[in-house]
């Protein structure tokens, strides 16, 4: 286990190796995975209910955890799946376990630094609120070369394949999301009128 442990921190430092030893030497945990998906939600938790107070831009409104939950698991699930669907056309190597284990340990830096932040924000005055700031950028911007050298390596795709799907993902995730919601939205329509009917026939009998 303490080897599995170290390889999260193997792949943050070194991203090519640790995602070419992922794929080809099945040195990816699924277990792994599933804690750094739950500590990705409890870190978004943190940074909604333990931000410091002068850096709070909630106003009081704060976000369900219910919510929370569903942002935080589905970004992943999404881009797992339209990733899928894009690199078989573009005649990509890995499978969904491949895509869904890499882009779960690219989450490791936005984890640490969420948390570290939040911590921040309450020991800090607003002044180094750029700083704070700084640090939130970092992490999510290294997650970003992470996930860039992760589908490299694991589709064993150039340079230029890998943009190529990483925009196509992106643009298969928001038509996802769309037809998502509009399914959803009908579902409530169709519930909401099924009320309205039976509300109608209670009232006429």
């Amino acid at each position: 286990m303490k080897r599995k442990i170290q390889f999260v921190f193997h792949t943050i430092f070194h991203p090519a190796d640790g995602f070419w030893d992922m794929k080809r030497e099945k040195r990816g945990y699924m277990p792994i995975c599933l804690v750094l998906q739950f500590l990705f939600f409890v870190s978004s938790v943190i940074k909604e209910y333990a931000v410091g107070f002068m850096f709070d831009t909630s106003l009081g409104n704060k976000t369900s955890i219910g919510l929370l939950f569903a942002v935080s698991l589905a970004p992943v699930l999404f881009f797992a799946v339209a990733n899928l669907s894009i690199t078989t056309f573009l005649e990509g190597e890995g499978t969904f376990k491949d895509i869904y284990m890499m882009v779960c340990y690219c989450l490791t830096p936005v984890i640490v630094v969420s948390i570290v932040t939040t911590i921040l924000t309450n020991v800090v005055s607003l002044d180094e609120q750029t700083y704070i700031t700084l640090i939130n950028f970092l992490g999510y911007f290294w997650t970003g070369v992470m996930l860039f050298v992760g589908i490299m390596e694991v589709h064993n795709y150039s340079m230029s394949r890998t943009f190529a799907s990483v925009i196509l993902s992106i643009i298969a995730m928001a038509i996802m999301a769309f037809v998502l919601l509009l399914v959803l939205d009908m579902i409530s329509q169709i519930f909401g009128f099924g009320y309205s009917l039976m509300q109608e026939i209670r009232t006429r009998t």
